[in-house]
């Protein structure tokens, strides 16, 4: 495994590698596995969980990992039973490295990004 200048990884489920940096690495297969955007463009990744696939959204397992920007580690795994989303600072959704991603109130993660997403529906996860 290739590490990038200060990259960490953490065990998320056994098998499987995150990066403070964005990246996941299967250690079965022994390759970075390559992300995929779901329907709002917010990149994920497949794992195999007792013999089933499971799409893993990066950004929330980094910040449940690792903590945000500000080094806020989540309370509970279900953010928006809270009231609060994951913001990427640079709108840029394929970037979700820990400097990215920073825990907001959904209201202010939606008023951050631009009107016409808003209007299309995308609301921020």
């Amino acid at each position: 495994m290739q590490k990038l200048f200060g990259e960490v990884f953490k065990e998320y489920y056994p098998g499987y590698l995150f990066s403070n940096l964005g990246r996941v690495y299967s250690l079965k297969s022994k390759k970075f596995l390559k992300p995929y955007p779901n329907s709002h463009g917010y990149m994920r990744v497949g794992i195999c969980i007792n013999g089933r696939k499971k799409d893993v959204f990066i950004h929330i397992t980094v910040v449940h990992l690792f903590g945000d920007y500000n080094g806020h580690l989540p309370e509970s795994k279900e953010l928006s039973k809270l009231g609060l989303s994951i913001d990427h600072l640079n709108r840029n959704k394929f970037d979700n490295s820990v400097s990215n991603l920073e825990i907001v109130p959904v209201q202010e993660n939606y008023s951050r990004w631009p009107k016409v997403e808003k209007e299309e529906g995308c609301l921020p996860y």
